[in-house]
């Protein structure tokens, strides 16, 4: 299920505004007529790009090499209102805009469900005691694999997977506990493979009496396209939408849940879980009321301590990570082609540990690559028309 979406744009430039006309696939023509700027904010409108249909905004501060960000706002994106206010800060000097139309999602619809794994608590307690962990469980659990409908990274409808662990004849109501999963690097890995290592955790929690969701995200398991690794949106929706599929699939087979919400993750898990819990909390408070939450030793500044760490010199410890983070920023931000300068400034430092590139380690006294700009652009892939 794929949806490129379309763009329109106008920009806010020292008071002066301008809209271009767009249409996409399947929608009427749709221009941005109105763009009012003031010492609050901006606000935008813009004509109906027809039924069914859907619309995110983005906005970046300069027109050239600049990277599409998509706020955060008062309403979780995409909307389905033709207007909004941007509220900013008064000295930022220019604004530009686009608004991406996307076909309007059925967020957490749940389009299908198998069962894919069932283990007594004899069983599971075999297997805790195999691995030296000093617990038992009291219960027996079934896994399903859950297909539904969610969002993908401009907010178009997608469809993302994860497994489910039910308590097994507890006669009881009960949690629901939402696992994100740490960093892997293949589709076969995620929570709703059989031979997923990370599913036994919700197999544990699951014969502890807890409902366990485990989202797959965006570019795992069946969910086509890339992952976005570290994308704090698109990891929140899907693991939203995960937790409304698991609520239908609970409601259809009489599971009574109480009402209680625990988060868990551990690394990009721990990442995931700390956007998912903003997430329900900026949004979601009418549906999802949080009883705990345990985000651990997740990257969650980002732009701060981690681009601290990356700019350092050290060498990494596992430069695969960087080396996904920054195929997952080019399909977040630049589509299919990464920018040339964000990949300078990320690249020069760091060009010495990325395994692929020797002949780019050579480094001066100081530390610094001797490898100009044109030499580290040169070893990124360029992208393919």
């Amino acid at each position: 299920m794929k949806h490129s979406g379309h763009f329109i744009a106008g920009a806010v430039c020292y008071g002066a505004a301008i809209s271009l006309a767009a249409q996409t696939a399947g929608s009427l023509p749709v221009v941005i007529t109105n763009i009012h700027s003031s010492v609050i904010g901006n606000s935008l409108r813009w004509s109906d790009a027809g039924v069914g249909f859907s619309y995110t905004v983005q906005a970046r501060t300069a027109l050239q090499d600049g990277i599409w960000i998509t706020p955060r706002a008062a309403l979780p994106w995409p909307i389905d209102v033709r207007q909004w206010f941007d509220a900013v800060e008064p000295a930022l000097p220019s604004r530009f805009f686009r608004v991406v139309t996307v076909p309007g999602a059925n967020r957490g619809l749940l389009v299908s469900h198998q069962e894919i794994r069932a283990l007594t608590a004899a069983q599971i307690n075999l297997l805790l005691a195999f691995a030296g962990v000093q617990m038992t469980v009291h219960y027996g659990v079934s896994v399903h694999k859950l297909i539904y409908e969610t969002l993908d990274m401009r907010g178009g409808r997608t469809l993302a997977s994860g497994a489910l662990a039910v308590p097994e004849n507890s006669g009881l109501s009960l949690a629901l506990c939402s696992y994100q999963h740490g960093t892997i690097a293949k589709r076969d890995e995620a929570p709703s493979s059989v031979s997923s290592t990370e599913q036994l955790l919700g197999v544990v929690m699951g014969g502890s009496g807890y409902v366990t969701v485990l989202p797959d995200y965006l570019g795992l398991g069946d969910s086509p396209g890339v992952h976005p690794f570290h994308h704090a949106a698109s990891e929140a929706t899907a693991s939203v939408d995960m937790l409304r599929a698991a609520r239908t699939w609970c409601a259809d087979r009489k599971v009574a849940l109480n009402g209680q919400i625990f988060l868990i993750g551990y690394s990009q898990g721990g990442h995931a879980t700390m956007s998912l819990h903003r997430e329900l909390e900026e949004y979601h408070t009418n549906e999802f009321n949080i009883t705990a939450s345990a985000p651990m030793s997740g990257a969650y500044d980002l732009s701060g301590a981690t681009t601290d760490d990356v700019l350092s010199g050290r060498p990494m410890p596992n430069p695969y990570y960087f080396a996904m983070l920054i195929a997952s920023y080019q399909a977040v931000y630049w589509s299919r082609c990464l920018s040339p300068n964000t990949a300078r400034a990320s690249l020069r430092h760091q060009a010495s540990s990325i395994a692929g590139w020797p002949a780019l380690r050579e480094r001066d006294q100081c530390g610094h690559a001797r490898r100009s700009d044109a030499d580290i652009e040169g070893a990124i892939p360029r992208c393919v028309p």
